[in-house]
């Protein structure tokens, strides 16, 4: 499926927000296994197997290793989660949340555990017990708000919903 209108944008402040789900929600609902991508290298499975990793890893649905650094937990999450507006295209990702371009998933199954990732972290009231960022370390609940809103709408955009 693909969609000419540009999604709605959503405020990275938000991620917390009922109406940040529905948003997410929505998209993801929009998406087909049959999507074309606009930029990158996955497939509509493995873009959400990734974000899987990504988003699910901190909320004990994964155990990935710790891959940060005195960089990335400093000037790293400083630039990536702070800073920038949006995530950049062409980034380096960590090798945990790296798909092998032969791998390929079951998308329904990974589409409702993504949205499953995501109602059980908008439904957090802190985000105290969750395990640190592979790449980022600690961060606290604003920081998770921007980088998750960022990651999931980057790949959404990616896929054009």
């Amino acid at each position: 499926m693909t969609h000419t209108s540009e999604p709605e944008k959503i405020d990275s402040k938000d991620f917390f927000t009922a109406k940040t789900v529905a948003l997410f929600t929505k998209r993801i609902n929009n998406l087909s296994p049959n999507s074309k991508r606009a930029w990158g290298t996955m497939s509509p499975d493995q873009m959400l197997h990734h974000l899987n990793l990504a988003c699910g890893s901190s909320l004990g649905y994964f155990n990935l290793p710790d891959e940060s650094t005195f960089s990335t937990r400093t000037v790293g999450k400083w630039l990536l989660v702070d800073l920038l507006p949006n995530m950049p295209k062409g980034l380096k990702m960590p090798v945990g949340f790296a798909i092998p371009s032969k791998e390929h998933f079951d998308f329904e199954k990974e589409r409702a555990l993504l949205l499953e990732i995501i109602n059980k972290a908008s439904n957090s009231k802190s985000t105290d017990s969750w395990t640190p960022h592979v790449a980022f370390g600690h961060l606290s609940k604003k920081q998770w708000s921007k980088l998750l809103t960022k990651h999931i709408d980057y790949h959404l955009r990616q896929f054009g919903v």
